[in-house]
């Protein structure tokens, strides 16, 4: 309720331009000036960023972008690959299922182009990230029922670069699902999953966070 109304004043998603690199702009906007929305007393330079489903290739990105501000990033049954779905064979069925169900306005052609793949920033992320997901998730290594969305092959890449990166964690919230709300009977293993990691990571800035032991 604090940020400025620019940002959620238009009649849909940034008027007809939602991209990934449009939320990357306006999230890093959002970072950059905490303190002048929420006080001086934010500690700005220590931000926590969750990208959820395809969101997390924009929060990947951002901490590539603002890697001295980002200290800690989790994912939520995160999509490897956006552009499986948008380009070739799955195109039209994603634009129209997902996109256009929802009244999400955008320009096709500078949506493909500005697309933000998770696996493509992954390895450049410096910050500690934990890559989390329901059990069943249509993103997990055995999904329980074909999904037309989902790439095992590329899901098994992503929790390759987990356990392989400078701080990952693997989490899996038993009964969760890729897409969560309040009243779902798993939404309080959700939370706590996540608060858990961020207060690991995001604590105080003058004591050591040991995370060995934490990457497999």
């Amino acid at each position: 309720e604090r940020l400025p109304d620019r940002l959620f004043a238009d009649g849909g998603p940034n008027q007809g331009r939602y991209s990934h690199r449009q939320h990357v702009a306006e999230r890093r906007w959002i970072i950059e000036n905490l303190c002048e929305n929420f006080g001086p007393n934010v500690d700005a330079s220590r931000a926590g960023i969750l990208g959820d489903s395809a969101g997390g290739g924009v929060a990947l990105a951002l901490a590539t972008e603002l890697s001295e501000r980002i200290a800690s990033v989790a994912l939520w049954g995160s999509a490897l690959r956006t552009s499986q779905w948008s380009t070739g064979p799955k195109a039209d069925s994603f634009f129209q299922e997902v996109l256009d169900a929802r009244r999400v306005l955008c320009d096709r052609r500078t949506f493909v182009l500005e697309l933000c793949d998770a696996i493509d920033f992954v390895g450049q992320v410096t910050a500690p990230i934990m890559f989390t997901c329901g059990v069943p998730d249509p993103y997990t290594l055995v999904p329980t029922k074909p999904d037309k969305w989902s790439s095992i092959g590329e899901q098994i890449e992503l929790m390759r670069c987990a356990v392989h990166s400078r701080y990952g964690k693997v989490l899996a919230i038993k009964g969760a699902e890729h897409t969560m709300y309040m009243e779902h009977p798993a939404w309080r293993s959700y939370i706590s999953g996540l608060i858990g990691w961020f207060a690991e990571t995001l604590g105080d800035p003058g004591e050591a966070v040991d995370l060995s032991g934490e990457s497999n």
